[in-house]
Formats: structure tokens, sequence, C-alpha cells
């Protein structure tokens, strides 16, 4: 534990950012309107001291290239707070349930043909394929390659308590199970 706080740079406490860790492939950051106060100085050194007031997460130094699994980053849900968001730019594959819940086509459609109703979503560019034999549709996407349903503003889903189970399961279900393309947000 000393060895790893000797290593340690340089803090700016008041700044609320920790620097990097020298040798390290992560950065720490304090999560926002959290109290840094649980570096105490022992001998010398910095060293951690949890708190319940405090949270560190590690920050991913690397940025992910979202068609590269490899550069993908474990996932941790606070990570989510810091990201842009790259998640959103995968093609999202959804079902009929899922159309229903988020709105997109009503419960007695599901006795229709799904040709049809793909052909209707087709044209309000909700959808941009539909397979047949797996009744899979691929949700419509804008031309930064974000889905329709990104706030380009916040980052954020703009249908998050109707999203698709697709998104529900990520990245539990994805292309890197248990894996995100973590992307940091640029400092404002």
């Amino acid at each position: 534990m000393a060895g790893e706080d000797a290593r340690r740079s340089s803090l700016a406490l008041f700044g609320c950012i920790v620097s990097p860790l020298v040798n390290s492939g992560k950065e720490w950051w304090f999560e926002k309107d959290r109290i840094p106060d649980f570096f105490v100085v022992e001998n010398g050194l910095f060293s951690r001291k949890k708190t319940e007031h405090s949270i560190m997460i590690a920050l991913p130094r690397v940025q992910a290239d979202i068609d590269k699994t490899a550069t993908w980053a474990k996932y941790n849900k606070r990570l989510c707070d810091h990201c842009t968001a790259s998640c959103c730019s995968l093609p999202v594959e959804v079902k009929s349930a899922d159309l229903v819940r988020m709105e997109l086509m009503d419960e007695f459609e599901l006795e229709e043909d799904l040709k049809h109703i793909a052909r209707r979503l087709m044209k309000q560019h909700l959808v941009e394929h539909f397979h047949s034999k797996t009744e899979t549709f691929t949700l419509a996407r804008m031309a930064s390659g974000d889905c329709i349903f990104l706030d380009a503003g916040t980052r954020r889903c703009s249908i998050y308590q109707q999203r698709p189970a697709t998104c529900r399961n990520h990245p539990q279900v994805g292309p890197r199970s248990g894996y995100c393309a973590f992307r940091k947000k640029e400092s404002a």
C-alpha cells in the first residue's frame, strides 16, 4: 500500500481531481458532489481512507475504439456518468415487444404481418432494417452513427424508461460481455 502511495505524482484535493498513478493504466477521479476527505497524510505519504462520504472510481486512460472490443474497459455502472455514451452508437436490434414498450407500435399490431410494420417504421426512419427469419428490427441511427433516441446535448437516452432489452442488458449481453466501449467526456 505504501509503495502505491509513494508513486502517486500529485494531489489536487480542492480541485477534486487526483492525478494519474505512475505506471498505471487508470486515472483516479472523484465522483461529482462527493467530499474529497478520504486522503490522509501519514509519514509524508498520501494514503487512501474509505469513508461513507467519498467514492473514488478508476477511469480508463485509453479511449475505446468501438470497432475493436479489445480496447473496451471492464464495465462499472459508475463509468456511465463520465462516458460519451459510446455504446449508443452500436447497432440496436429489437423485437416487436420492445417496439411496443417504446410505443412505436401498438399491442394489437403484433397479430399483423411484421413485414408491413417494418415498412411503416422504415418510412418513418425509426427502423433501418428488418430480418424476417428472426423477426428482429434494427433501429435507425443518426448520420453521426448515434441512436436516434440519444439526446445529442445531454448524451442520455430520451426513452430510458422504455428502452429496448438490448440496451437494458448491455454490457452483459453484447459484442464483449462485461465490457463497454468507454470514451471519457471532454471537460468543459
